[in-house]
């Protein structure tokens, strides 16, 4: 992460900070004051524990960390910078209301970002798969140790819904991507606000049905509910 003599050395460069949630707290005032930069906000580091859910679970109390000094100095963080860029628009609504100045920066929801070879494969195995559609089988789970994916749900909702499914942990990227091409639906249920999960929108693009809940972030946008075959 960076330090005091690369920010310096920096100063005249225009910075992006993405997943800085291991930058030392004691920078922030220095970067506010002598750097240009825009911030990408992938969940929520005004929390301690980067969820509020999570902090609920775990501490057992309600999160008021926006009011403590973490959640003042990651916003006093944004609050310095050129603009902010989201993942979702419930992600920056929340932000935002919890710190309204916010709103006077520039605000832009970015959402999970694919390349032109990704999308290129996307629309391959969709179109392999296509005239396919009786033969798809099975659900899919994504595997995983984070108490935030919500993978016991996930395959509770499978078990009480008597549907086939397969957990997926640890494969290639090229490996999921044909696995959600020939398969039936994908359910992914996670405990807190996931802004912006990537496996959904893969899932959505290659003509799996959804099970989700209010947690994935953006399943309610405009772009997120049209049509598969208008996508890509």
């Amino acid at each position: 992460f960076p330090s005091h003599d690369i920010l310096k050395e920096g100063v005249d460069k225009f910075w992006i900070f993405g997943n800085f949630a291991g930058l030392n707290p004691q920078l922030i005032p220095s970067t506010i004051g002598n750097l240009k930069y825009t911030v990408l906000e992938y969940d929520y580091k005004y929390c301690r524990y980067r969820s509020p859910e999570k902090h609920l679970a775990t501490s057992g109390l309600p999160c008021d960390c926006h009011n403590q000094l973490n959640g003042k100095l990651i916003s006093a963080f944004y609050y310095g910078a050129e603009g902010l860029w989201w993942m979702s628009e419930k992600q920056k609504e929340k932000y935002q209301t919890l710190f309204p100045f916010l709103s006077e920066k520039s605000n832009i929801v970015l959402s999970s970002v694919f390349s032109k070879n990704t999308l290129g494969q996307i629309k391959l195995l969709r179109n392999t798969f296509k005239s396919n559609e009786a033969e798809r089988k099975g659900w899919l789970v994504l595997g995983s140790d984070s108490w935030i994916k919500g993978a016991d749900d996930a395959k509770k909702w499978c078990e009480e819904n008597n549907k086939d499914y397969e957990v997926v942990w640890g494969l290639k990227y090229e490996e999921i991507l044909a696995k959600l091409a020939s398969t039936e639906g994908f359910v992914y249920l996670p405990k807190g606000y996931d802004t912006c999960p990537r496996m959904v929108i893969e899932a959505k693009l290659l003509g799996c049905k959804l099970q989700l809940n209010e947690n994935v972030q953006h399943k309610d946008e405009e772009w997120f509910l049209c049509k598969s075959s208008d996508s890509a």
